[in-house]
């Protein structure tokens, strides 16, 4: 079997970083009761910048409001970026911008 690759959260960066970066893993972080999500490896990116308090998901899959509910904790949503669309991806995390 092949190791299973560990999530990383650079989100406690120095203090006068304004990078805020976290890595999550689909199957273990979010979605963990989901068989597919278990064996895909799936890495989700939330990065952003601590001083706008804004961050995109960059590859959003399986669990959008999980992924939203991770961003509670840092920066505030305002965009996505989807690598590939597979069945498994959520055709959107993020609703439209207010007009």
């Amino acid at each position: 079997s092949r190791p299973v690759p560990t999530t990383r959260s650079i989100g406690a960066m120095a203090d006068d970083s304004r990078l805020y970066f976290r890595q999550i893993l689909a199957g273990m972080d979010i979605a963990d009761d989901d068989a597919i999500a278990q064996q895909m490896v799936n890495f989700i990116y939330l990065i952003g910048d601590r001083e706008t308090g804004e961050a995109v998901v960059v590859d959003p899959a399986y669990d959008p409001q999980a992924i939203l509910d991770l961003l509670l904790e840092g920066p505030q949503p305002v965009g996505e970026l989807a690598a590939l669309l597979p069945v498994s991806r959520p055709k959107k995390l993020l609703p439209p911008p207010l007009p």
